[in-house]
């Protein structure tokens, strides 16, 4: 998602004066100015971990579609909508569907964007905001990709919800969010039908680096891991047979499917991870979020 706005988006977004930056010659405030985007008239030092926007910044926010109704609902309707629209048998109402589900689609992308502006701007909560941003990069996706202009405005909310805490629960957030899994393409990450991508930018890009110590294998084995973990927008769950009912997990748009899921042994850096379904994510995960590499700076981050 970008966040750069043009002035002709950004301009009417502003409610009320901008606010007053500390100047360079402030000593210890420019520090502080670094750290936020924009020292702001609160209190410098004052607790904001229950600071409120201003109420006409928040009553902008409330109004959005993406803060009244829930992703999975978001997602689903514009599904249908597309859905309908490819239907459409009469070729000139088809294509005007189709450009009212990219309007429709293109306006939860903006919100998405002005209320990350909006939070950058007023929030009191000028560290998480920061870190928000920070981790947001770091975990990116592409908006323009399938349907993630639905999913990504949810997207944020999750990673400014952890942005301060344990990286460990930031990583699994991530990966068990629609917009990584279609991002990335996991959810087409099938037993017999291997897509290596996300495995492979876990390891890459999101933790240890390239020249980390890990190999080719490692990344064809935590892709194995990660079969069966994917987006299902179908409320029912699927027909599985009795022995894989127990293992079958879903949170909103997020899928483990065992039934897509390769329950063969892996030998993943280094250690032996036993078939037993979404229990081999999280082994996964806590090898590498402990892996010392994990914690280095990537390359990217010290140009």
């Amino acid at each position: 998602m970008s966040r750069l706005l043009g002035l002709h988006i950004l301009v009417p977004l502003l409610i009320g004066a901008v606010p007053a930056q500390a100047g360079e010659k402030d000593g210890g405030l420019a520090g502080v100015n670094r750290a936020t985007w924009g020292l702001a008239e609160w209190p410098v030092g004052a607790s904001s971990s229950d600071a409120a926007l201003p109420p006409a910044v928040q009553a902008r926010i409330d109004e959005m579609r993406i803060s009244r109704e829930p992703m999975a609902q978001l997602v689903a309707d514009m599904d249908a909508q597309n859905r309908a629209a490819n239907q459409t048998p009469d070729p000139t109402q088809r294509e005007a569907a189709k450009k009212q589900w990219q309007q429709s689609m293109n306006a939860l992308e903006r919100e998405a964007q002005t209320r990350s502006l909006l939070r950058d701007l007023y929030s009191p909560d000028q560290m998480r905001e920061q870190m928000t941003w920070f981790w947001f990069n770091q975990f990116n996706v592409h908006a323009q990709k399938r349907d993630i202009r639905a999913m990504v405005g949810d997207y944020e909310d999750v990673i400014r919800a952890r942005s301060l805490g344990r990286f460990r629960d930031l990583l699994e957030a991530t990966l068990r969010h629609p917009a990584m899994l279609r991002y990335l393409d996991n959810d087409q990450n099938a037993a017999g039908h291997i897509n290596e991508n996300y495995a492979r930018e876990i390891m890459e890009l999101h933790t240890m680096g390239v020249g980390s110590g890990y190999s080719q294998k490692d990344v064809q084995e935590l892709a194995r891991i990660l079969t069966g973990v994917g987006v299902r927008l179908n409320p029912d769950a699927p027909r599985l047979k009795p022995e894989w009912q127990g293992l079958y997990l879903r949170d909103g748009l997020f899928e483990f499917n065992p039934a897509r899921h390769d329950f063969g042994t892996k030998q993943f850096m280094g250690h032996t991870i036993h078939g037993s379904g979404y229990a081999e994510v999280e082994q996964a995960l806590d090898l590498i979020a402990g892996n010392p590499a994990t914690a280095r700076l990537p390359p990217w981050s010290t140009g």
